[in-house]
């Protein structure tokens, strides 16, 4: 038999977690470029994720099941904020990444330009040039 302080406990717990995924959410939609601190943030949420993993496998069902509707309406609040943060983070990191490619193929054909217009005048067609 459950009582109402289990409930609660898991309901609190639960709650907690998914606050502190969103959170860190926000942080990593925040970091510009700084991978460092990006490869942190996505540590964290990893364990947080795992954590909230664990609480609802390890939890009793029948605790679960027991959730009046109010709170089961604030863990699916919760649960849809996180959801629409994740897509965004996704549009993010999709933007970000797209710069980045695009920025290395503007470094590729820049010293691509440099290494060409850089060769010795004298050498340049020289294999065209020859007779045999």
């Amino acid at each position: 038999m459950t009582n109402n302080r289990e409930i609660h406990q898991f309901v609190e717990n639960k709650l907690y977690l998914l606050n502190k995924c969103i959170g860190i959410n926000r942080e990593l939609l925040a970091v510009d470029t700084d991978m460092d601190s990006m490869n942190s943030l996505i540590e964290q949420r990893g364990l947080v994720l795992k954590t909230l993993q664990d609480l609802g496998t390890t939890t009793d069902q029948t605790v679960i099941s027991r959730c009046s509707q109010a709170q089961k309406d604030s863990i699916n609040r919760a649960v849809t904020l996180l959801l629409d943060l994740d897509r965004e983070l996704i549009e993010s990191l999709s933007e970000k990444k797209s710069e980045l490619m695009s920025a290395i193929r503007n470094t590729v054909k820049s010293k691509k330009v440099l290494k060409y217009a850089s060769q010795d005048i004298n050498s340049a067609g020289t294999f065209l040039n020859l007779k045999k």
